[in-house]
């Protein structure tokens, strides 16, 4: 038994190399790939609260009325279903920026 325990020892220093190497290079591009992921969601987010904050007052604005009987119209669950709308087009639009990104970082 104490013939095999270099031996193990040797194995364990090769094999925890090669996994520091490995997480050293896709670490990087994963970090990256997530930073630039995270960015344009926030940035999405942003955008969604500016377009929320320009216009909220303009709905409190119109004629109380004619706001009513539009909203009438609409189904009880027409908020869930545009933000669901909304965030299936965010999610498309950061896939999308992933893979010409990926493709870029490829090619390079």
């Amino acid at each position: 038994m104490m013939f095999f325990a270099p031996f193990i020892a040797w194995i364990g220093t090769v094999l925890a190399s090669l996994i520091a190497w490995i997480a050293a290079i896709f670490g990087k591009k994963i970090a990256v790939a997530l930073a630039a992921s995270s960015i344009w969601v926030i940035v999405a987010g942003v955008l969604i609260l500016a377009l929320n904050a320009i216009v909220t007052p303009l709905i409190q604005s119109m004629p109380g009325g004619l706001f009513s009987a539009g909203i009438n119209m609409l189904p009880s669950n027409s908020t869930q279903c545009v933000g669901a709308i909304l965030a299936t087009h965010a999610a498309c639009f950061v896939f999308e920026l992933e893979n010409k990104f990926i493709n870029f970082k490829a090619r390079a």
